[in-house]
């Protein structure tokens, strides 16, 4: 008797647990199962018991070997989820994270302008402004990347996503995309923000994936990037205009005292789902966006 879809199912999500925990096991084994027999969770719990097709066993089978290598899942079937959206992603950009994904809800949560201008810095597969365009159609929302290779990727996104963003490619660390008269009511940014000194403690489906200039951070200026993204807010941020930034926790206090130095005001220190530091958010001061 040949084996059921529900013992394939089973002995990957066994397989996996050697690297990932339970719950991350069977949410991988899930959407291994969902690309190869392009099932949905409902779809399998409808067939489990039948036979898996012989056609398929090769695929899942390369699929378990590069998951056990610890590539990423969404690397591997080329797609991740994101605020109810899927999004074509490869090595060249971040894999989107839930924790960005409260950082797109506050931002649609304060701002209910039917329109407005914003500019999302560090933009990587273009989760986070292809996200807001989905729920604020008629804002005005432009991204920018260092990398062109990600903005090749974000520009497909917000296509398939059905969604207009003028992508730019740009350095924030050293910003020529914009005119000094280029102003924006709101400003956000997940930019790298992990000192390079804790790649060991990362797990390998990250450090050894993952774009590190999306990730890292200089040990010897783990601030960098806000820096320069305060400094861009001083002259492209309109009065009462916010900025965003998702932060390591660990940064929280010196980020607020790094934008309280750059005449920053109303800067507040917002906690993710699991109760850790997770973004900073601002306003500019009146007297320098006259």
């Amino acid at each position: 008797m040949s084996e059921t879809i529900n013992s394939y199912f089973n002995q990957l999500v066994n397989n996996l647990k050697t690297i990932y925990s339970d719950r991350e096991s069977e949410s991988i084994a899930f959407l291994v199962i969902e690309y190869v027999l392009n099932y949905s969770k409902f779809s399998y719990s409808e067939n489990r018991s039948q036979s898996f097709p012989e056609t398929k066993k090769e695929i899942l089978k390369s699929i378990e070997i590069r998951l056990l290598n610890s590539e990423p899942i969404q690397y591997i079937i080329g797609e991740a989820d994101f605020f109810g959206l899927k999004f074509k992603v490869d090595n060249n950009v971040l894999i989107p994270r839930q924790e960005t994904e409260e950082l797109v809800q506050l931002i649609l949560t304060e701002n209910n302008a039917e329109k407005l201008k914003l500019l999302d810095i560090g933009t990587g597969s273009g989760s986070i402004p292809v996200s807001l365009k989905k729920n604020r159609n008629n804002w005005d929302i432009y991204a920018t990347d260092i990398s062109s290779a990600a903005l090749i990727i974000a520009t497909e996104n917000a296509k398939e996503n059905n969604t207009e963003i003028t992508f730019l490619q740009d350095d924030i660390c050293n910003s020529v995309a914009f005119n000094s008269d280029k102003k924006f009511d709101i400003i956000v940014s997940n930019p790298p923000y992990i000192p390079r000194m804790e790649i060991d403690k990362m797990h390998n489906n990250v450090k050894n994936f993952e774009p590190h200039l999306a990730l890292f951070s200089p040990d010897d200026n783990p601030l960098i990037f806000y820096q320069h993204i305060a400094e861009f807010s001083q002259t492209h941020l309109n009065k009462n205009g916010t900025l965003y930034v998702e932060i390591h926790e660990k940064f929280a206090n010196e980020v607020s005292e790094l934008f309280k130095n750059k005449e920053l005001k109303n800067i507040n220190i917002i906690n993710d789902i699991n109760e850790k530091a997770r973004i900073v958010k601002a306003t500019i001061k009146s007297f320098l966006s006259c």
